[in-house]
């Protein structure tokens, strides 16, 4: 199948991530977030279309220009002036890597992710393709769920990526309408007595170093917990951005809402797709930054002006 001929509609946290800040040049920048996955998606010759609110700030500058130059259909990103768009700054220490949302040059705090209003999905509705694959999101709010079953009535399987428990009820919801939940081992409390009780097609719970496992659910009835070890490691930079490879990966892979209910019944396929996730993860982990392999051979946007209190003086 020709993969210019799959469509993935996505919403959620979309930052500018900023990197190299002890430089004596100015710090690489990128689009952060689920932007990360939806670039690798792009680049595989998806058409993507991220909804987006973004600041009409440097940052949000930045991230609207890095989506052109990967010729990301930016026609659901709106600008607004009474946002800011969020920024983390990305450390490597000892081995590991962390986020910070502070100014390093003022040390002003960077500001918080709003989520787009179910006013905006009203307003987008008809001008959404008419058929979507998949829908994808990693924040819970109700133009997420809103935004979901759109793209379930327009065909899509849904995958949700949650990073923690916002608000209980709508993470429940979320769960119940998605197809593939997958989340980080340490990020999975209380993650697990809501998906216990639902019957969510597809969970995958990753662990890092040590690998992934999930289980599968068909006709209500749930799997054993099934691991996969580790994709073989080598020259090891970075972990950022692991999960976004692997999603990337298993949604190109999967593609449509046939293949995806298909291969819920094939254990052997399915874990062929999990591996083959896994590998391109490590792969991205023998480069710095969530997408650090795909600038090899071209140039990350750099800048020091994205900070909306200092601009970097």
């Amino acid at each position: 199948m020709n993969s210019m001929n799959f469509t993935i509609v996505a919403t959620g946290l979309a930052c500018l991530d900023v990197m190299d800040v002890d430089s004596d040049e100015p710090p690489r920048l990128s689009a952060g977030g689920f932007p990360n996955a939806m670039i690798l998606l792009r680049r595989r010759g998806w058409s993507v279309a991220p909804v987006v609110d973004l600041g009409e700030d440097r940052a949000g500058d930045y991230v609207l220009e890095e989506f052109r130059r990967w010729r990301i259909n930016d026609q659901f990103v709106r600008r607004r002036s009474d946002i800011q768009t969020p920024i983390y700054v990305l450390y490597h220490r000892n081995g590991g890597h962390d986020f910070v949302k502070q100014c390093p040059y003022c040390e002003e705090r960077f500001p918080l992710y709003k989520p787009v209003s179910p006013d905006f999905i009203d307003a987008i509705e008809a001008s959404l393709p008419k058929k979507i694959d998949v829908f994808y999101f990693d924040k819970v709010s109700p133009a997420a769920l809103k935004l979901a079953k759109i793209c379930r009535r327009r065909s899509a399987w849904i995958v949700f990526e949650p990073n923690r428990i916002d608000d209980a009820d709508l993470f429940r919801q979320s769960v119940e309408i998605c197809d593939l939940i997958k989340y980080s081992r340490d990020r999975r409390v209380g993650v697990q007595e809501i998906t216990g009780a639902a019957s969510v097609p597809l969970e995958i719970e990753t662990a890092g170093s040590e690998g992934l496992r999930y289980r599968v659910t068909c006709a209500n009835q749930k799997s054993e917990w099934r691991a996969l070890p580790p994709a073989p490691l080598l020259d090891f930079v970075d972990a950022a951005g692991a999960g976004d490879w692997l999603t990337a990966s298993l949604i190109s892979s999967i593609a449509t809402p046939s293949a995806f209910q298909a291969i819920l019944k094939k254990e052997d396929e399915l874990q062929r797709i999990l591996i083959k996730g896994q590998e391109a993860s490590a792969y991205n982990c023998r480069f710095a930054g969530a997408r650090g392999a795909l600038y090899v051979d071209r140039p990350m946007l750099r800048g020091r002006d994205f900070c909306p209190c200092c601009q970097g003086r």
